[in-house]
């Protein structure tokens, strides 16, 4: 553990090593942030396209989660909410297609042709009945 006055280098200025370079920080400890991205904040970061917004990476944050509870006892509130599923959007070969949030916009959305809105179907249905506490731990592999 280091001492209060050595020096520590966070690598990575995504959410989690700006959360403890400020931690440290608190403490009196000199930190120094290597980031190689031109920007701080890693993937919550979003780009405007043609008008479009893309989305690097997840934005919402397990509200009773300790990322959150990290983050307030910095002072921060994130702003915003959690996504409706409805009223996405996806581009495919340079055109907007409605994302499919729900059993009306897998059926119309010009984004998958039949036979995958079919097998997106089958798939999303044989989750319905699963224990998710069944298979908690194991990775996408393993299932």
């Amino acid at each position: 553990m280091p001492h209060a006055a050595d020096p520590i280098v966070v690598v990575g200025g995504g959410l989690a090593g700006l959360a403890a370079a400020a931690t440290a920080a608190r403490a009196g400890v000199p930190v120094t942030v290597l980031e190689k991205a031109a920007a701080p904040g890693g993937r919550a970061a979003t780009q405007v396209r043609d008008g479009v917004c893309l989305n690097q990476g997840p934005h919402a944050l397990y509200r009773g989660g300790a990322g959150m509870a990290v983050l307030r006892e910095l002072g921060i509130e994130p702003r915003g909410g959690v996504p409706n599923a409805s009223g996405g959007h996806a581009v495919r070969a340079g055109a907007l297609h409605a994302l499919p949030g729900g059993a009306v916009s897998l059926l119309t959305t010009s984004l998958l042709p039949l036979g995958a809105k079919l097998e997106l179907a089958r798939l999303l249905g044989g989750l319905a009945g699963r224990d998710a506490a069944a298979v908690d731990g194991l990775t996408v592999e393993a299932w």
